[in-house]
């Protein structure tokens, strides 16, 4: 009596094998299934949480420049080289290129690309390697005196404009993912899209992420 009881409480709560391995397998596809977006997810964050540091340092950078020009930066650099050594005084930078693709200091045309898959870009400007690994290269707006535009009005009495991959060399090397702009105007600094507050950039050639991201919580 007493052994037919254990038996029938045996029956009662326990698993078979099949039932076990079907459990494991839907544990299994639901995590398959899952994983990637939050692996994919908790990566972006980390690139977002990189690109407000650099963001940050640089302003604190441009601020000490300012302040040691009389709170100006008009008329301070004659060239792209010149200003990228007064920023590695700043910051401490592990290399400093007069032409970032052929010396080593951004990536060469085809190793980087827009988010809709444009990846003949070339920007053999001057720039340096940041103490924590981050690339910069100086990009298209130069203006010794602050009076540059970048296509509209939108970015007039812009100084200079600014790529950064904030993990290097490391892919995706995609603008809008580990590539992001900045723009420097005379007393302020600016993430790309912020003015004219226009992020519809961010899908296609991917600088308007730059304020997207900065700016979210």
């Amino acid at each position: 009596m007493y052994n037919s009881e254990i038996k029938h409480h045996y029956r009662k709560f326990g698993f078979t094998l099949s039932e076990v391995l079907i459990t494991l397998g839907i544990i299994g596809l639901v995590a398959a299934l899952t994983l990637p977006v939050m692996v994919n997810n908790y990566k972006q964050k980390v690139l977002i949480v990189a690109w407000k540091k650099e963001f940050s340092t640089m302003a604190q950078v441009f601020q000490a420049i300012q302040d040691d020009n009389n709170g100006s930066i008009k008329s301070v650099f004659n060239n792209r080289y010149e200003l990228s050594k007064a920023v590695c005084e700043e910051l401490k930078c592990t290399k400093i290129c007069q032409y970032s693709e052929q010396e080593g200091c951004w990536h060469k045309p085809g190793d980087w690309s827009s988010p809709n898959g444009f990846n003949t870009h070339s920007r053999n400007y001057a720039g340096f390697i940041s103490v924590d690994g981050a690339i910069w290269v100086t990009n298209t707006i130069f203006s010794s005196n602050c009076s540059s535009y970048n296509s509209t009005d939108a970015y007039e009495n812009a100084c200079f404009d600014f790529f950064v991959d904030v993990n290097g060399f490391k892919k995706p090397n995609v603008i809008g993912e580990d590539i992001f702009r900045l723009v420097v105007f005379d007393g302020r600094l600016l993430p790309y899209g912020a003015y004219p507050k226009d992020i519809s950039s961010c899908k296609t050639w991917g600088d308007g992420c730059s304020a997207k991201y900065l700016y979210q919580n």
